[in-house]
């Protein structure tokens, strides 16, 4: 017996039961690819089915590509971030972020007790980058004087901190501060565009640095750009604080009265307060030989803590 063409199984006119020598399943095919064809001009043009079909199938790329990127998350990850934040390891908290902490341990291996002691510079890279900035600044051979540094800048700097860069010598130190102008301590050895300021200490020069220390020290706002500078007196005697910038110090823990006399007083008369011992007082206000005093209101110690890792 002659066996058909697919062309003639697939006739409408004939069954799947009277095609002979196709097997069951292709049979079934034909008759399924007659219908679709059949079905086609009635249902939508074949440009219509075209569009469809390519965005399916940019539906389906897009998809695909979503869950290949960095904003699925596997559960394994969705529950190291959960520990996480739990634990305080994700605090939010920038960089050099100081807190109040009341514990005898800091709160994660990012945190530091704040004693301004030297640290690694590549250990606490980032840190290092926040707490001793790179500036832009003018440095000009054989010249001590720096320009070009924002004045954003120089209205928070302060004499006597550390400055490294191209052509500054070891231990050079900032010697006056100007309007987007520095003068350096030592004179630079070669021309350079950038500086690196170092507010609380360079460490050993080259490989530690060093950060605001906090033990036994009680905060109180500096003045700065736009600020009243209508509380703190500024000046050479005991006491009185370095208020203006970052990092100014001030204040004492005892006062004495300048004279065992009319103690009671303490401001009339020779009764003046002075802010040494009194074996070493005579320069101030006449010295002092009274009695001491406590300066300091009932208080409680407690550390602080810094942010040095990210």
């Amino acid at each position: 017996m002659a066996v058909k063409t697919l062309d003639e199984a697939r006739g409408p006119h004939i069954s799947q039961g009277a095609v002979i020598g196709l097997p069951a399943d292709l049979q079934a095919q034909s008759d399924r690819i007659q219908d679709v064809e059949d079905a086609l001009p009635s249902k939508a043009s074949t440009s219509s089915v075209e569009a469809l079909e390519t965005a399916v199938n940019a539906n389906t790329a897009a998809v695909a590509g979503k869950a290949n990127t960095s904003d699925v998350y596997t559960k394994t990850e969705t529950d190291d971030a959960i520990s996480a934040a739990v634990s305080g390891a994700a605090d939010g908290m920038p960089l050099g972020a100081t807190l109040i902490w009341t514990h005898i341990i800091p709160p994660s291996a990012k945190w530091i007790w704040q004693t301004g002691a030297a640290i690694s510079r590549t250990t606490f890279a980032e840190f290092f980058a926040v707490t001793c900035p790179l500036v832009d600044a003018t440095v000009t051979d054989a010249s001590t004087s720096v320009t070009g540094i924002a004045t954003s800048i120089t209205e928070m700097l302060a004499t006597g901190w550390d400055v490294e860069g191209v052509g500054i010598p070891s231990g050079t130190t900032i010697s006056a501060v100007g309007s987007g102008t520095i003068t350096l301590s030592q004179a630079a050895t070669a021309a350079a565009t950038k500086i690196r300021i170092f507010p609380h200490g360079n460490g050993d020069g080259s490989n530690t640095f060093n950060y605001m220390p906090l033990d036994e020290r009680v905060l109180v706002g500096a003045s700065l750009p736009g600020g009243s500078n209508n509380f703190i007196p500024v000046g050479p005697n005991p006491g009185e604080f370095d208020h203006k910038g970052l990092g100014g110090k001030g204040g004492l823990s005892e006062v004495y009265f300048a004279s065992s006399s009319d103690p009671e007083d303490g401001f009339g008369g020779d009764d003046y307060i002075v802010g040494v011992n009194p074996s070493s007082a005579s320069s101030f206000f006449g010295g002092g030989t009274g009695a001491s005093f406590a300066n300091y209101p009932p208080s409680i110690t407690v550390p602080y803590v810094i942010k040095v890792l990210p």
